[in-house]
C-alpha cells in the first residue's frame, strides 16, 4: 500500500494535520474495503510520526468493523464517502461509532437530507478539481449555514486559495504553494540562499571542497551563524566549534558541505515565513539520494540532493524555475531538473513530487520509466520524515 501524508494548511497557513493519502498501487485503480481496513494499521504510527491530527479516507464497511474502535486513542478524523450515509445500516453504525468519540467527516457534499445530527459539526472534504469554483463557493457557504466544516482538497494555485477561502473553507491541502504575498521580502536572506545553491552545484559532482568553500562559508554572514547555530545544537563536541574555521578542522569540508544542505533548506523555510518548507526541502533531497542510489543513476549523491532541495526554490523564493536556472550557476544535469526534467534525475523528481501530492497516475508512470517500484518510493519516504523533521528542528530558532 502506499501512503503519503499531504498537510491541511489554515487561513494563516499554518500546517494544522495531515491529510493521508493513499492507493493499493499500479495494478489497482482504487482503494476497497479491505484495503481501508489495512490502512488502520498505519493510522496510529502516522499520527505519532507527525505529531498532529491525521485525516484518513475509508471506505464505508469499515464502520461495520469492531477493529474500528481499537483506534479511538489516534487523534484521527475517518472521512467517508458521504453517499455512504444514505446506507441505514451505515448510518447507524457511523452514529454509534460517534456516540463512543470516534470522529468522523465526510468526502463529497452530503446529499441526505436532514443530516444526522451527530455529524451537524463535520469535516466536509470538497475536490477543488471535481466541481468549477463557482459549484465549490456555492457548496461552501451551504455546508457554512448548515453548521458544517468544510476543506478543500487540490488547491494547487493561489487564486483558487484565495477564492476557497474567502468563501469560508477552513483548510486546504493541495500542491506547496510560493510564498504569500504578505511575507516580507528578505534580500540579504535570499542572496545568500542563492549563494549558497550556486556553491553546493559547484561540488555536486564530487569535488573535494577547497579554500574557496572555506570562504564562502566564512564569510556570508547568514550561512556563516546558521552552519555554527547549528553545530553548536547538535552538541559536536564539549562546546561545539568556536568559529567556522574551527568546525572545518574538527569536522572536516565533506562534514561542512553536507550541513550546507540542512542550513539552506533551513534559511527557505526562513524567507519564506514557513518551517514547514524546511522540512520538505530537507525531505526531498535525503529521499531523492537515497532512491538515486537504488537506482544506480551513477549521479554523486551530492546532486541528488542538492536536485531534491532545487524544487522547493520556487516556492521560497518567489522565483519561477525557469529564472532560477538561468540565475544559478548549474551543470547541465541539475539545470534540466529545474526546467524540462528529460533526464532520469529529473524523472526521478518527478515521481517523489508525485507521489507527495497524491498524484497516483504521474507517479507510476515516472516509475515505470525508472524501473522503480511506487512500493520503494513510499516505503524511503515514510522512513526518511522523522530524521529529516529532526535536523529541521535543532536550531529552530534560525527559522521562527
Amino acid at each position: 500500500m502506499l501512503i503519503a501524508l499531504q498537510p491541511l494548511r489554515d487561513r494563516r497557513e499554518r500546517i494544522v494535520g495531515y491529510a493521508v493519502a493513499a492507493h493499493p498501487g499500479p495494478h489497482r485503480a482504487r482503494m476497497e474495503a479491505e484495503d481501508s481496513l489495512r490502512l488502520l494499521e498505519y493510522v496510529s504510527p502516522l499520527g505519532r510520526l507527525t505529531g498532529r491530527s491525521v485525516v484518513v479516507p475509508i471506505e464505508p464497511l469499515v464502520v461495520l468493523h469492531e477493529v474500528l474502535g481499537e483506534q479511538s486513542a489516534v487523534d484521527a478524523v475517518w472521512m467517508l464517502p458521504s453517499a455512504a450515509l444514505q446506507d441505514p445500516t451505515i448510518l447507524r453504525a457511523v452514529e454509534r461509532w460517534m456516540g463512543s468519540g470516534v470522529n468522523f467527516g465526510l468526502r463529497g457534499m452530503p446529499t441526505v437530507a436532514p443530516l444526522p445530527s451527530v455529524l451537524s459539526e463535520a469535516i466536509v472534504a470538497l475536490d477543488v478539481a471535481s466541481a468549477p469554483l463557482s459549484t465549490l463557493e456555492m457548496q461552501v457557504r451551504l455546508l457554512r449555514d448548515a453548521g458544517m466544516r468544510p476543506m478543500a482538497y487540490g488547491v494547487n494555485d493561489r487564486a483558487t486559495r484565495q477564492r476557497v477561502m474567502q468563501a469560508g473553507v477552513q483548510v486546504v491541502a493541495g500542491r506547496q504553494l510560493v510564498r504569500g504575498a504578505l511575507v516580507a521580502p528578505d534580500a540579504t536572506t535570499e542572496e545568500s540562499i542563492v549563494r549558497a545553491v550556486d556553491m553546493l552545484a559547484a561540488y555536486a559532482d564530487g569535488r573535494t571542497p577547497d579554500a574557496v568553500f572555506d570562504t564562502f562559508v566564512r564569510d556570508d554572514p547568514h550561512v556563516a551563524a546558521s552552519l555554527l547555530r547549528a553545530m553548536a545544537s547538535a552538541a559536536i563536541g564539549v562546546r561545539g566549534p568556536r568559529s567556522v574555521e574551527h568546525a572545518v578542522t574538527l569536522l572536516g569540508r565533506e562534514s561542512i558541505i553536507e550541513r550546507l544542505i540542512v542550513v539552506t533548506a533551513r534559511m527557505l523555510g526562513e524567507v519564506a515565513n514557513d518551517a514547514e518548507l524546511a522540512f520538505i526541502a530537507l525531505h526531498r533531497a535525503r529521499t531523492v539520494a537515497t532512491l538515486a542510489r537504488g537506482l544506480s543513476l551513477g549521479v554523486h549523491p551530492r546532486a541528488c540532493m542538492l536536485a531534491g532541495l532545487m524544487t522547493t526554490l520556487e516556492f521560497g523564493l518567489g522565483t519561477p524555475s525557469a529564472i532560477l536556472a538561468e540565475q544559478i550557476g548549474l551543470s547541465t544535469l541539475l539545470r534540466d531538473t529545474l526546467q524540462q526534467r528529460a533526464t532520469p534525475l529529473g524523472q526521478l523528481l518527478d515521481a517523489v513530487e508525485a507521489f507527495e501530492y497524491g498524484w497516483w497516475e504521474c507517479c507510476f508512470t515516472r516509475c515505470a520509466e525508472l524501473g522503480l517500484s511506487p512500493q520503494t518510493v513510499s516505503d524511503v519516504w515514510l522512513a526518511g520524515w522523522k530524521s529529516a523533521r529532526d535536523e529541521v528542528t535543532v536550531g529552530r530558532s534560525e527559522v521562527a
